[in-house]
């Protein structure tokens, strides 16, 4: 697999080098962008030039306004697409669009999904505290990493300034990890089961070093779930531009426990999420910058594993 393709990706790359064969073969993409004010929503592509803008992880709801339709469009006039998106989302676009063959998806394993909202204050909150435009945000930078989650969230400022945190370290993607910030509705999901929607599950290959070392690298390595013989297809154009290698599943499920597990949520979760989305959003990130090694998010880490090894997901 192409290295800049994989260090351009969140993982291992493996959705860029599917979409890729797809649009080389006339197919059509419907995948999560930022639009130029970084608010996240789904976008049809069908060039390899506009590619990378599907690429890397977006920790906040895709705005999925008309798309459906213009899936539904796209199939009607024969067109091969392929539709990416959360586990809610590729159910809702495999029943709205039902009966098409030519429609193929992709979904990952998903932890939950943050308000747009909030997501929305806290670019402000960059802008605000470094003076300046966001013109690149990435929660998923491999400058420092991947193995061990050592990955960074970066913004790049038209001033020319830079923000970067490891990812553990940034705020945000603390409160979401550690399921402070995660929506109500995703701690009763009802798409964590065996029998997935899509036709591929992916996700970053979680403990490969520890289970693989041999194969482990710090560019990424992709884990992927063929749900259907569609899935099969799929993995089968991109045979020869890639090495996939058959795993025990209960290996990969230690490290990813995510794949069939709701994430737990913290006492008074719609209190604290309506909290945060009406309070300043500048003091609470400095409340957590401030924060020292046994922080408030560390308390409710605490908190939130005692939890997780008492319940399940309701």
């Amino acid at each position: 697999m192409d290295d800049e393709n994989r260090k351009n990706s969140s993982s291992g790359g493996v959705f860029g080098l599917i979409a890729q064969e797809f649009i080389l073969n006339g197919g059509i993409i419907y995948g999560a962008i930022y639009d130029d004010t970084f608010k996240v929503k789904h976008k049809k592509i069908d060039s390899i030039e506009k590619l990378p803008l599907l690429k890397t992880s977006k920790y906040s709801q895709s705005n999925c306004h008309d798309i459906y339709s213009s899936v539904k469009k796209d199939l009607s006039n024969n067109k091969k697409v392929l539709f990416s998106g959360t586990p809610c989302q590729v159910a809702a676009i495999k029943k709205y669009c039902k009966g098409f063959s030519n429609l193929y998806t992709i979904d990952f394993i998903c932890h939950s999904v943050p308000s747009p909202i909030l997501f929305d204050k806290y670019i402000c909150s960059l802008e605000k505290k470094y003076k300046s435009k966001i013109i690149n945000f990435n929660f998923r930078d491999k400058c420092s990493g991947w193995e061990n989650k050592k990955f960074s969230v970066t913004a790049r400022f038209k001033n020319n300034q830079v923000y970067e945190a490891l990812a553990l370290k940034d705020p945000f993607f603390r409160s979401f990890v550690f399921g402070v910030i995660c929506r109500c509705s995703c701690e009763s999901c009802h798409f964590k089961s065996d029998q997935k929607a899509s036709d591929i599950t992916i996700a970053d290959f979680w403990g490969i070093w520890d289970y693989l070392p041999e194969i482990s690298s710090d560019l990424g390595v992709s884990l992927i779930m063929q749900n259907n013989n569609r899935g099969a297809e799929m993995l089968k154009m991109i045979s020869n531009k890639s090495f996939i290698k058959e795993v025990d599943y209960e290996e990969m499920h230690k490290f990813n426990p995510a794949i069939d597990d709701c994430f737990i949520p913290i006492h008074n979760q719609k209190r604290k999420i309506k909290k945060l989305l009406e309070c300043n959003i500048e003091n609470y990130i400095d409340e957590l910058n401030k924060s020292t090694n046994f922080s408030i998010i560390d308390r409710l880490m605490i908190k939130y594993e005692s939890l997780k090894n008492k319940k399940g997901c309701r």
